[in-house]
């Protein structure tokens, strides 16, 4: 599961938007176990004819499904 930074998609409120840390809990309601959550920093090119990067910070979530 990918929760980056989509914010900037959506005409909601900042505050209505879940932080990472919320995830873990809130996967338990579809029967889904948080077993792994880590941090990961990467580049995203806006465009591949220009040389402008940004960096971002993406929340990571592996799970495995409850038996």
């Amino acid at each position: 599961m990918h929760v980056g930074p989509l914010g900037y998609q959506f005409d909601r409120p900042a505050d209505d938007h879940w932080p990472a840390e919320r995830w873990p809990g809130e996967v338990e309601k579809f029967g889904l176990r948080a077993v792994f959550t880590d941090w990961v920093r990467s580049t995203h090119h806006v465009d591949a004819s220009s040389m402008f990067t940004s960096l971002v910070d993406n929340f990571v979530l592996a799970c495995e499904k409850r038996v």
